[in-house]
């Protein structure tokens, strides 16, 4: 009997319970249940009924009987090994923890060293499990599913480049696994920004594994960013069925709502948009999004009093809004007017930017990451404006369409200069009201000449204050200069 349960088959996703396989199963359990008849406090009938459930993957059923061998005996590591995993997948961590410290942390065997390792990446412990793996690695350089699961690991820990390493080396072997291509997608879309790379990643997922969660959900939100389908379907067809699985799924429904969103079909995102309100805690992006499809469905009233519960629901919230550059746009004094037309005007702080594209982005990013650090409304206003005052922008535009028709260029200079085919770099004049020439190409893979070097380099030292005119001073700073080129990753 324990011979014929513990070489028994593990059920998987991809492993599914046949007839053969329940035939094994049960003749498994009922004997079992004929050993505890004859003796209720057997050690052994316990392990083998918990690890029947376990291999069948169910773990609340296990986890009695397991429970009680380790009560029994407590040392045996076998039973250790399986109560662990029980735990650990049946999603109670601390004390999976707790029960894997109980090993002799000298003398660790490859399957202990596993498990402890996936009870600290799922505790977000990614230091420790990283160090755990690299021990399974060191005795079985071999194991490929750990190689992969370092990447994960490296992933998490934002270490993209020896995350991409490693992948690499793992898609010699294997480049057809559903976690290699979930983690690859996910380098590509998150750290590399290469929405392109990352579609053909997950459209090649898709045909391999077309109804896992994972891979449709990647593929709604690349196809919710791009506003393009993925394998020729758009966020809320990918969606379908995983809402079908999971209909509170509040992630999906917002990748759903946005490709409605984005194809205008305002009565279908008005009803999503209600079931995501109807739930505790949705986002604070729905508040707009909602506000926007009532308006466009010409439910005003509605709308307004919508927006009006929002504002009395939270009236101690603070908002910054950081605006372009009033100079080249509207958007800040619209937004100042918005602010003295809202009650609490006092928790609503508008910045002007000062810049465009590229500055202006990251502005915003920063100080999204220091309201995560908690800092204080007035602290990432001093900082946010200390960035502006240290930030210079350079613009190269792809051709001369936008600027004759915004007004900053003559139709005609617009035409001849694309003929001869002219590339300016422009950058924003001192007081942010327009876009001064800074240099003139006649090809984009012209080198910079050495006037040019020098007039950036003047400019940058004159800007962060590293020199004046005449006297050159040694200082301490950080300097963060950003490349953007656009939407199109082969510009």
């Amino acid at each position: 009997l324990p011979a014929l349960v513990l070489l028994s088959p593990v059920v998987t996703q991809t492993n599914e319970l046949n007839n053969s396989y329940n035939s094994v199963f049960e003749s498994c359990q009922n004997s079992i249940q004929k050993a505890m008849q004859f003796n209720q406090n057997s050690v052994l009938a316990h392990y083998l009924m918990g690890v029947l459930f376990q291999k069948q993957g169910n773990y609340e059923e296990a986890l009695p009987y397991l429970k009680f061998a380790y009560d029994s005996s407590p040392k045996t590591e076998e039973i250790l090994l399986s109560y662990c995993d029980v735990l650990y997948k049946s999603g109670n961590l601390e004390l999976a923890q707790k029960i894997a410290q109980e090993f002799d942390s000298q003398d660790l065997n490859i399957q202990v060293l596993k498990q402890k390792a996936y009870i600290a990446f799922e505790l977000k412990d990614y230091d420790n499990a990283e160090l755990l793996v690299a021990r399974v690695l060191q005795q079985n350089p071999n194991d490929l599913d750990f190689l992969l699961f370092r990447a994960k690991i490296l992933v998490e820990k934002n270490d993209y480049i020896r995350a991409v390493s490693l992948l690499d080396v793992y898609a010699r072997q294997n480049d057809t696994s559903l976690d290699y291509l979930i983690l690859r997608s996910r380098i590509q879309l998150d750290w590399s920004k290469n929405t392109t790379a990352a579609t053909e990643t997950i459209e090649k997922a898709l045909q391999l594994y077309p109804d896992d969660i994972q891979v449709l959900m990647i593929a709604a939100k690349i196809s919710s960013l791009t506003d393009s389908p993925v394998a020729g379907k758009y966020a809320d067809q990918l969606t379908e069925k995983v809402l079908q699985k999971d209909p509170d799924n509040i992630e999906a429904m917002i990748y759903s709502l946005n490709a409605l969103i984005q194809r205008e079909n305002w009565n279908e995102s008005y009803k999503i948009c209600q079931k995501i309100i109807g739930m505790n805690n949705y986002p604070v992006e729905i508040v707009g999004k909602f506000v926007q499809i009532c308006l466009k469905l010409g439910k005003n009233e509605e709308a307004f009093n919508f927006a009006k519960t929002q504002l009395t629901k939270y009236p101690d919230d603070e908002i910054i809004h950081i605006s372009m550059a009033d100079g080249l746009s509207g958007a800040y004094n619209s937004a100042c007017m918005a602010k003295n037309m809202c009650e609490h005007s006092e928790n609503i702080e508008v910045i002007n930017a000062r810049t465009l594209c590229m500055p202006h982005r990251y502005a915003v990013e920063c100080a999204a990451k220091m309201v995560d650090m908690g800092m204080s409304k007035d602290e990432i206003i001093k900082e946010v404006n200390n960035l502006i005052d240290t930030s210079k922008s350079y613009l190269i535009p792809k051709d001369f369409d936008h600027l004759v028709r915004g007004g900053r260029l003559s139709p005609l200079v617009g035409r001849i200069a694309g003929l001869i085919n002219l590339v300016p770099v422009v950058t924003l004049s001192e007081d942010s009201k327009r876009l001064d020439k800074f240099t003139t190409a006649r090809t984009m893979k012209k080198a910079p000449s050495e006037k040019d070097r020098l007039k950036a380099a003047e400019l940058l030292g004159k800007r962060y204050s590293l020199f004046t005119d005449k006297v050159q001073q040694e200082i301490d700073m950080d300097l963060n200069i950003t490349v953007d080129y656009g939407d199109n990753d082969e510009d």
